[in-house]
């Protein structure tokens, strides 16, 4: 599952994984870690979240539309959980409406 989520990130963003582990200081040796079925670390699993500007959770399969949580987190500093929760609700919503007009 995480494999299939990072390869079809990469070719989304016009990359490939060999440049994002590069990029992002991933030992390269991940790559084919990844592809036989092993998850990344947490901190491992940041770093790629960060550098496609996805959550952690969308990674790991477990949000069907990635969020943008660099807008999300701007807003948390005067948000309340609650807030946060519909903000993304709504974001998640918005991105669906996109790909289901894209069709």
């Amino acid at each position: 599952m995480f494999w299939n989520t990072f390869y079809e990130l990469c070719r989304k963003n016009n990359t490939y994984p060999l440049t994002v582990v590069k990029e992002t200081g991933i030992a390269t040796g991940s790559i084919t870690k990844w592809k036989n079925g092993t998850v990344p670390s947490g901190a491992t699993l940041q770093k790629l979240a960060d550098y496609f500007a996805v959550p952690v959770d969308y990674l790991l399969g477990r949000e069907n539309v990635p969020v943008p949580h660099d807008e999300i987190a701007e807003l948390s500093a005067c948000l309340t959980a609650e807030e946060r929760r519909i903000v993304a609700d709504y974001i998640r919503f918005l991105i669906s409406q996109r790909k289901d007009a894209g069709r």
